[in-house]
């Protein structure tokens, strides 16, 4: 028989051992063979790296035995015997290798098994088996890393699932303008809509929503990864604020809401982004005004303590369900009486970390709504 042909029969019989101690995973790919190549393993792993330990182990004891007897020739200047009891001497020390030997291989197998197992774990895991997890086993340092690998591995399949779940919110989210605008233009080919102003009007508020919700996904992003630009300069946040209360006047009065103020005059300038948090202040301004009715009240307060400046938007508008409040700084959460998209509080805690402040949040349904941002000097 040519050797070819003996090499491919021995490869045949290890992977049929190998199927038999490991059988095909439910989570292994079905287009692709079982077993892989190569497996790495604790036989294999094991059967490497006993003999170095055990070929170490004797080099050691040869370089004792020879520094004994250097001892005994050079400085205790006794002349090289043969030893009285020569094969008793060496049954012992045969005797004695092989105890070491045992409980070398036993050390080993105490290290490496746990060492395998979290080696075939990390494998699966590479290959799409995102509830692999390794059982801590073994030494301290062992069980320590298992926890740590298994920590890994839950934030892992907890990140995978909220970009799966972020990209599912942003496919609902897109479709609505577009759905709209592709149904109003193809309405108004087909003569079923008038081409009047009120209808480019719609056309128009579709697309600025379209591209607002573009825009806060951009800064959501960007902000996660740290990467949003920030612009810092002392800014006096009375005026900001005023800007800020400026901008929804008009709509409030429509409503019937009224908007106040309570700032010091001597407040100090803050070193902060001006854009940035007056995108934060508007947000929280524009969710008071939408939880708010007629003879309701916002008022947005400002003051300085040791720590830094405490801002706090409050109103007396309808608040916020207990079951919404653990949620609401979540991306794409809303509750069921909330508009919009769902990423402006999430955009605004982005934002206040961006700054190394906090945001919080306190309310009770029917009695409103306080948010409060610190920001430290």
């Amino acid at each position: 028989m040519k050797k070819p042909e003996r090499f491919e029969q021995r490869m045949a019989k290890c992977r049929e051992r190998v199927i038999r101690r490991h059988p095909r995973p439910a989570w292994w790919p079905e287009d692709e063979a079982w077993p892989p190549r190569r497996m790495h393993g604790g036989p294999q792993l094991a059967r490497r790296t006993f003999p170095v330990l055990l070929v170490a182990i004797l080099l050691l004891m040869g370089a004792a035995a020879m520094l004994v007897r250097f001892l005994q020739v050079v400085i205790l200047d006794r002349p090289l015997q043969p030893h009285p009891g020569g094969p008793g001497f060496l049954l012992g020390g045969l005797l004695m290798l092989a105890g070491v030997a045992f409980l070398l291989r036993q050390g080993a197998k105490s290290f490496i098994t746990p060492l395998n197992d979290l080696i075939q774990t990390a494998q699966r895991l590479a290959e799409g088996d995102a509830g692999a997890r390794v059982q801590p086993r073994g030494g301290p340092e062992l069980r320590a890393l298992a926890r740590a690998f298994n920590d890994m591995a839950d934030r892992l399949q907890a990140q995978t699932q909220e970009r799966q779940d972020m990209l599912a919110d942003v496919t609902h989210e897109l479709r609505t303008p577009l759905t709209i605008i592709q149904g109003t233009i193809e309405g108004m080919q087909d003569g079923v809509y008038p081409t009047d102003e009120e209808r480019l009007a719609e056309l128009l508020g579709e697309t600025r929503r379209l591209s607002h919700l573009i825009d806060d996904l951009r800064i959501l992003s960007l902000s996660e990864r740290g990467a949003l630009p920030m612009e810092r300069e002392p800014t006096d946040l009375a005026q900001l604020a005023a800007d800020a209360l400026g901008a929804f006047r008009s709509e409030a009065e429509k409503n019937g809401v009224a908007l106040t103020l309570d700032a010091p005059a001597d407040l100090k300038p803050v070193d902060v982004d001006p854009l940035r948090l007056g995108q934060v202040l508007g947000n929280l301004i524009a969710n008071a005004l939408h939880a708010c009715g007629q003879g309701d009240e916002v008022t947005m307060a400002i003051k300085e303590d040791t720590a830094g400046s405490i801002i706090t938007v409050a109103d007396t508008g309808a608040g916020i369900p207990s079951e919404d409040l653990p949620h609401i700084f979540e991306r794409f959460y809303k509750s069921e009486s909330s508009g919009g998209s769902g990423l402006g509080l999430a955009i605004a805690r982005d934002l206040v970390r961006a700054h190394g402040g906090t945001i919080q949040v306190d309310s009770s349904p029917g009695e409103g709504s306080r948010f409060t941002i610190e920001l430290p000097r």
